[in-house]
């Protein structure tokens, strides 16, 4: 009876064992960061700044390659002679692979994310901006009145980054490079993510 007993609590530690080893593994990772980037040209400085959004999905279960989605909501401000105006905002949709390297004592992705991975991301977005009030009125006092007030762009992204996780929550930091045809500079997005 005793031998009985021990067999059935030693499959339930097993069984709970088990269920928890399932549960820590990855399988995606949803990020939010502060995005910002700095430009200038004729003499005005440019700041867009603004939160942006990944969902992160392994190939497989505790895969190093991701699919990802992404989404953004960003302002842009214009600066010239100690005066600053809101120029307008800027929507981004994204989707792309991110790849993460690995040491070779790393065996899962769940190991890596604990110690700390770097990462390449690789993909497409579309930007559609949209001008202010502000800057619509500004260019008309200025003898040159905007033709339109919003248009669309797309074009490859590049990202590097480095992300690590402390118990189901973590942070990241990422430098992006855009094409000419959407944002045609460099940007930093710095921000926290979650696990499941």
């Amino acid at each position: 009876m005793n031998r009985l007993i021990a067999v059935i609590i030693a499959s339930q530690v097993f069984s709970v064992g088990s269920v928890t080893a399932k549960d820590s593994s990855i399988q995606s990772i949803a990020k939010i960061g502060y995005h910002s980037q700095s430009d200038g040209f004729n003499g005005i400085d440019t700041d867009t700044t603004g939160f942006i959004g990944f969902l992160e999905r392994q190939t497989s279960e505790d895969s190093f390659l991701s699919f990802y989605g992404m989404i953004g909501f960003l302002d842009e401000e214009w600066s010239t002679n100690g005066v600053s105006i809101d120029a307008g905002d800027g929507d981004v949709v994204g989707f792309g692979l991110k790849f993460n390297l690995k040491s070779s004592k790393v065996q899962s992705f769940s190991q890596g994310l604990e110690g700390g991975m770097p990462y390449f991301r690789l993909g497409w977005e579309r930007v559609k901006a949209t001008a202010s009030s502000t800057l619509a009125q500004f260019a008309a006092n200025n003898g040159v009145p905007l033709t339109t007030t919003s248009s669309t762009d797309s074009g490859i992204l590049l990202g590097i980054g480095y992300e690590k996780s402390f118990e189901e929550f973590g942070i990241f930091a990422e430098y992006m490079k855009h094409s000419e045809d959407t944002f045609d500079d460099s940007s930093i997005t710095l921000g926290a993510f979650f696990k499941f």
